[in-house]
């Protein structure tokens, strides 16, 4: 016998689907560029929905702060009390108030607001005017619209001068890890070689067994011994992330010293490419429960409550069937 509230349930993020094809068209269509599939944002599966989702949907007011370079730091500090933490040497607006003592050294100045706003400096040398025509750029840039990475949009613009980490020879060789968990589970690492010395990658898997995916970074592969104290990596990760559906966070590597870099709401915005090693793409996928998404662990109001208890009620039955 058919259940009638199935049947009502199934109709429900139907029409939530057209709803965000129509509401959405741009992102959407986005998604099909990039991705080469139609999604089903309304009740994803694959991972990439899930991103697509969680960028219509789930309005987590964390990701705000998660997503901000400065006031991640704090939050990453409050999980985690034996991360490390680049040390922060200047804040402000307008480059040219930069203290000129803060670009002696090795130090990078970034902008809170985005991602890929670092303009690195090595050994005191820079060239003052690129300095400052890059970073007028990144604060006249509202960033996040083009993938509609909605946790950036509001953000107040800001500099900063952080501490350049160096490698444990005091060289530029520096070693990050990005790390993604899904529900309280590591599914893949990326890790990043000789970070300011033109980079070497390798993508592994949550147990850390090499995978078959082109490199989608743009770096060459790397052969690369795995760190000794990976144990120490995960721990840290994994309370990094403690109490999110999924977040990537980006820690580097000094020999047994973690430092922490940054959260990522939105992966390469919000886009995973893994279809060459389809065991990648499916645990990334599976791992993934969006229903300790803050969107669906929490009360919501008006349509969105109807589409919310439509779409438990789906994933659930899938769950126990």
């Amino acid at each position: 016998m058919r259940n009638p509230l199935k049947i009502k349930n199934r109709l429900i993020v139907s029409i939530a689907n057209i709803w965000v094809y129509a509401w959405f068209a741009r992102v959407v269509m986005r998604h099909i560029r990039t991705c080469g599939e139609i999604p089903n944002p309304a009740n994803p599966k694959t991972v990439n929905d899930k991103f697509l989702w969680r960028k219509v949907f789930d309005r987590n007011p964390d990701f705000v702060g998660l997503s901000d370079k400065l006031e991640c730091k704090q939050i990453a500090k409050d999980k985690c009390k034996d991360i490390v933490l680049p040390k922060v040497l200047w804040v402000g607006r307008d480059a040219a108030d930069i203290p000129v003592q803060h670009l002696q050294g090795d130090v990078m100045v970034k902008a809170t607001h985005g991602s890929g706003f670092c303009f690195p400096v090595f050994g005191g040398k820079y060239d003052r005017e690129a300095l400052l025509a890059e970073t007028e750029v990144w604060l006249n840039t509202r960033y996040g619209r083009t993938h509609w990475e909605w946790g950036y949009f509001g953000l107040k613009p800001q500099l900063y001068v952080e501490e350049l980490i160096l490698d444990e020879y005091g060289g530029y060789g520096t070693t990050e890890a990005k790390v993604y968990v899904y529900c309280g589970k590591i599914e893949l690492i990326t890790m990043i070689y000789d970070r300011h010395l033109g980079s070497a990658a390798a993508v592994l898997h949550g147990d850390w067994t090499p995978s078959t995916i082109a490199n989608q970074i743009g770096a060459k592969s790397a052969d690369r011994p795995l760190p000794s104290n990976r144990q120490a990596i995960e721990k840290v990760a994994l309370q990094l992330c403690d109490g999110l559906d999924h977040m990537r966070c980006d820690l580097y590597l000094v020999g047994s010293r973690i430092f922490f870099g940054e959260y990522t709401v939105y992966n390469q915005g919000g886009y995973l490419m893994l279809d060459d090693d389809a065991k990648l793409r499916d645990t990334q996928g599976a791992s993934w429960d969006i229903r300790q998404s803050w969107f669906l662990s929490n009360p919501q109001s008006g349509l969105e409550a109807i589409y919310a208890r439509a779409l438990l009620d789906l994933l659930d039955s899938t769950e126990t069937a």
